[in-house]
């Protein structure tokens, strides 16, 4: 990975790093994941309605470096290696009561 793709990997890391932080709990208070659908993944299926972050990454596989970051360094919860290839989008978000993490 060059030296400009690491830097912008530093920066999603820290803006989603800052949101949790800003909006309170632990990271395992969180869900992150990565789709290529934000509307149909976060709001439809796992049913967020609020505390939520999403942020286009350059490619899938810049996605599933910052998606396993969280779950595996910072422990949120989520999966790895879900997904597709048009998977550009890493999310965040704080888990519910009605939230759905899981089939």
């Amino acid at each position: 990975m060059n030296e400009k793709l690491k830097q912008e990997l530093i920066k999603i890391i820290a803006e989603i790093e800052s949101f949790i932080i800003e909006n309170g709990g632990l990271f395992s208070d969180w869900y992150a994941g990565i789709t290529d659908d934000i509307k149909e993944r976060v709001y439809l299926y796992h049913n967020v309605k609020e505390t939520c972050v999403f942020v286009k990454t350059p490619s899938v596989e810049f996605a599933r470096i910052i998606e396993k970051y969280f779950i595996e360094e910072r422990k949120t919860d989520g999966g790895t290696g879900g997904g597709n290839e048009g998977s550009f989008y890493v999310y965040v978000y704080k888990k519910q009561s009605y939230t759905k993490e899981r089939d």
